[in-house]
């Protein structure tokens, strides 16, 4: 959203790597770099992919408690997120080193 006129993120993987995240913002705010920032590939790209992929915050939930940082628990109407859609968020997750095989 930066490249196209953004001053900043309310980011969901944030919460998930916000050191990262931090980062990238920097990165795209430093003079000169905003234009090339458009065509700036993000490793963490797939899993701003993945966490939308299910109503929010179904698929952060369970890529946190993949990564040991809470439980997942949900209330109604929330529900835990379908097989298909786990299985793939856990490939992100590992590709990126988020979490252990």
């Amino acid at each position: 959203m930066m490249s196209v006129g953004a001053v900043g993120v309310i980011s969901v993987v944030s919460n998930m790597i916000p050191r990262e995240l931090t980062e990238m913002n920097a990165w795209c705010r430093a003079e000169g770099r905003l234009r090339a920032g458009r065509s700036h590939p993000h490793e963490a790209f797939p899993l701003f992919k993945d966490l939308f992929c299910e109503t929010n915050p179904i698929p952060l939930k369970a890529a946190m408690a993949m990564m040991g940082l809470c439980e997942e628990t949900y209330r109604l109407p929330l529900v835990p997120m379908g097989d298909a859609n786990r299985v793939q968020l856990k490939k992100t997750l590992l590709a990126l080193g988020l979490v252990k095989a």
